[in-house]
């Protein structure tokens, strides 16, 4: 009820445990990487949505964070 994609969320915590754990250059590039298509996946899944559920889509994107609870 507070993010529209849990699942992403989720990808996303375990990817930061895993960076912090072995942090280099090249895990911080991945985690990079990860997180733009996380962000592109999300921005692309909602265009989706709108276009499927016109209705109630815009009211619940309204009230919902996208990924990241009161950053994003």
């Amino acid at each position: 009820s507070r993010v529209r994609h849990p699942m992403y969320l989720g990808d996303l915590i375990m990817a930061t445990g895993l960076l912090i754990l072995g942090f280099d250059l090249v895990a911080f590039v991945i985690y990079l990487l990860l997180a733009a298509t996380i962000f592109g996946l999300c921005h692309q899944e909602d265009r989706m949505m709108a276009d499927r559920f016109p209705g109630d889509f815009p009211a619940w994107r309204d009230k919902t964070w996208r990924v990241i609870p009161g950053l994003y």
